[in-house]
This record gives structure tokens, sequence and C-alpha cells, in this order.
């Protein structure tokens, strides 16, 4: 079991996965306030991650962007559920612990006295 866990981890969480989750994961935490909608950005970012990585190929080497929903029903047939899952848990924590972070810093400070 614990094999498994590492397998998957050493599987999704990679420098590649990093480089795209860190920022998208910041962006998406400036538009919430609240712990409820960090899911649903969460959801939205794990959209963006993995259709991200078809279509800016496509438009940096200036391809046919017809082709992109071809491309997407391919790759989604070729997700793994667990994989998928996993990323919506680390954005979700991602999302909303900026966010909450961002709250925290910029809230009044306690005046001692």
């Amino acid at each position: 079991m614990e094999k498994q866990f590492v397998d998957l981890v050493a599987h999704v969480f990679t420098l590649d996965w990093a480089m795209w989750g860190i920022p998208l994961s910041l962006l998406l935490s400036l538009t919430s306030k609240r712990v409820l909608p960090g899911f649903v950005l969460a959801a939205l970012a794990v959209a963006i991650h993995h259709i991200g990585h078809l279509a800016l190929p496509i438009a940096f080497s200036g391809g046919d962007m017809g082709t992109l929903p071809d491309q997407i029903a391919a790759a989604a047939q070729k997700l793994e559920p667990l994989a998928v899952a996993a990323e919506f848990v680390a954005y979700s924590f991602l999302i909303i612990v900026f966010s909450l972070t961002r709250q925290d810093m910029f809230r009044p400070g306690v005046d001692e006295g």
C-alpha cells in the first residue's frame, strides 16, 4: 500500500507539474476568499493544466487549433482517475492555503495595549 502511494506521488508530482501547478495555484488563489470556491478552482486548475499541455505547443508552433478538440478527447481517454484525483487534492490544498495565507497577511493587526 505504501509503495503504491509513493509510486503515485512520484508519477504525478514531477518538476513539470510543479512548474505549472505552483504559479497556476497562486493565480487562482487571488480570486478566492473562502475555502469552498477553492475546490471549484482546483477542478478548473486540473482542466487548465491538462489542456494547457496540449494547447501551448500548438499555439507556439503556429499549428492548427482546430485539431485541439480531437487531441483533448484522445488525451482524456488516457487519463488515470487516481492521478487526476491526486492532482485535484494538490491543487485544492495549494489554492486554499495560498488564499488563506494572503488573507491573513493583509488583515489588520491587533493592537497591544
